[in-house]
């Protein structure tokens, strides 16, 4: 989301990708004891990984967990909250942090 607290963060998006990550946890056999990093190809133009090339290693149950959190997000108003907030604001990656995933991933930017 580019730091924190995020503002306008892509809570629908964040929630579609991770939907799509839980539906395949629940089908691949992927473990907590066989969760090994994955391998992925940088795209040669970027030196960015290729998201539509990253393997599932989460579990079922791992996954539940975040889509749980980003369902509970869908209706959070990060601006209204920024009143609020009293610690220091971080820009972590900057502004124009963005991912293009794939169809296999939810077919969101």
């Amino acid at each position: 989301m580019g730091g924190f607290p995020p503002l306008d963060g892509p809570y629908a998006q964040v929630l579609q990708v991770t939907r799509a990550t839980h539906a395949k946890a629940k089908t691949s056999s992927a473990s907590a004891s066989s969760a090994a990093a994955s391998t992925q190809t940088p795209d040669e133009s970027t030196g960015d990984p290729d998201w539509s090339q990253v393997e599932m290693t989460l579990t079922e149950e791992q996954t539940r967990q975040f889509v749980t959190l980003y369902q509970a997000l869908q209706e959070f108003d990060d601006r209204a909250a920024q009143a609020r907030v009293r610690c220091p604001r971080l820009c972590l990656v900057g502004s124009a942090d963005e991912i293009d995933y794939g169809e296999r991933w939810g077919g969101c930017t």
